[in-house]
């Protein structure tokens, strides 16, 4: 049998067995398509049927009982990819909010018992296994390009081949427009004192962060990767000036100034920032990474915070990262 003509699976989840029954009819009454539909009253046992009948929807009250709707879909435990199975919350009157706290945790959409018909159930039930669906294309696909290196699945930031291949670019076209570009490597300097003493969950929680306020502070138009484990590269493309970006730089520094919360209270963000400009410090991508990471180096064991790359005598023009930001 085709895959569209396949019965769809549903598989319905409250504690009253009227409700349920109500939401089998509903179902079966849904014209042009056909299902097979299994119905429970407690939270455990619609977990345990999910395993082994492989629902492609649920139909969860929000008032589970037992376990309770969040909780619920918290335990469903649908791997990253996976196609579903998809979830329809529905709310009596006065479980709206429940119902929108449900959404929040995971579930595709929800309907209220007072509207509870054919016509809205196949609604509902198409939009969560379609929007399930695409969730799972969007994550194949990221899980794609972080197997090509393209895309960091941590941050979902770009990954380091995508960061080599627009370092690339962006050296062409700063030599035919005869402009600058600027790169940066940062390093997360204490990760591996924060994964040691508070676990690699809040070192991954570090990272993310770190990404997230980079992308805050640099323009749209500027390239971010994370290219290592503790390290990310920036890439300030035409027209990124020697001024412009030390004022860059800074605004880093201070955007990491604020310390991260975690559950075991304020956590600080230490960077070390190598920059190097391009055509000054290298005329090719992999000059200008191999500079920037000198840069970064001696911005490690100084403890500048950032530092310049400067080809006298290899030397590196430090820079003080409380500096007033122009």
């Amino acid at each position: 049998m085709a895959e569209q003509e396949r019965p769809l699976k549903i598989l319905c989840v409250d504690a009253d067995s009227a409700r349920n029954d109500a939401y089998q009819r509903a179902i079966s009454a849904i014209p042009g398509r056909s299902f097979s539909v299994l119905a429970t009253e407690t939270g455990s046992q619609g977990l345990s049927l999910t395993r082994t009948f492989q629902p492609d929807c649920l139909i969860v009250a929000a008032g589970i009982g037992d376990i309770g709707c969040q909780d619920f879909i918290a335990r469903l435990g649908r791997p990253d990819g996976a196609v579903g199975p998809a979830v329809v919350v529905v709310a009596q009157p006065g479980e709206e909010t429940a119902a929108l706290d449900a959404m929040g945790a995971g579930a595709e959409d929800f309907i209220e018992t007072a509207t509870l018909g054919p016509e809205t159930m196949q609604r509902a039930i198409g939009n969560a296994i379609r929007i399930a669906r695409m969730q799972a294309q969007v994550q194949d696909a990221r899980q794609q390009l972080a197997a090509m290196g393209l895309d960091d699945p941590l941050t979902s930031l770009a990954g380091r081949n995508l960061f080599q291949d627009r370092l690339t670019h962006a050296v062409i076209l700063a030599k035919r427009s005869n402009q600058s570009i600027a790169v940066m490597l940062i390093e997360l300097s204490d990760l591996k004192d924060i994964n040691f003493m508070k676990g690699h969950e809040i070192g991954d929680a570090a990272l993310r962060e770190v990404g997230e306020r980079l992308k805050a502070t640099l323009r749209q138009a500027d390239t971010v990767a994370r290219t290592n484990g503790n390290q990310f590269g920036v890439v300030l493309h035409t027209g990124a000036t020697y001024e412009g970006t030390l004022i860059a730089a800074q605004k880093i520094m201070a955007a990491m100034k604020e310390p991260m919360q975690t559950e075991d209270g304020p956590m600080e963000l230490s960077l070390d920032i190598g920059i190097a400009l391009f055509p000054n410090h290298g005329e090719d991508g992999d000059t200008l990474l191999y500079n920037a990471d000198a840069a970064m180096g001696q911005a490690r064991r100084a403890r500048s915070g950032y530092a310049v790359f400067a080809y006298d005598d290899m030397l590196v023009d430090f820079l003080d990262d409380d500096a007033s930001v122009a």
